[in-house]
């Protein structure tokens, strides 16, 4: 009941629901180009996806909730896609082997 009073109130003061579920996705994204781009190794963010995912690209790799309000997950394959085609890398046999 809290919650979701709190919830009702942030729509009316901000007239729009919380969260956008796609700006989530685009954040998360972001959080992962920022670190490859500091670090400058794409590929050990790749095989760290991989050993976090137990080899499993299509498990999620976490959930977002917010005012009991669930949000579409993001698969750390789709995650590693995202960074390949951003630095123009394609999918190699070596991931996970490093």
């Amino acid at each position: 009941m809290v919650i979701e009073g709190i919830r009702s109130l942030y729509v009316k003061l901000f007239q729009e629901s919380p969260i956008d579920a796609r700006e989530m996705r685009v954040h998360e994204i972001e959080a992962d180009l920022f670190a490859v781009r500091y670090t400058r190794n794409p590929m050990a963010a790749v095989n760290c996806f991989y050993r976090l995912s137990a080899g499993n690209m299509n498990s999620h790799s976490h959930s977002f909730e917010l005012f009991g309000d669930k949000f579409p997950e993001i698969t750390w394959g789709e995650r590693v896609g995202e960074l390949l085609k951003s630095f123009g890398l394609r999918n190699q046999s070596s991931v996970g082997n490093r």
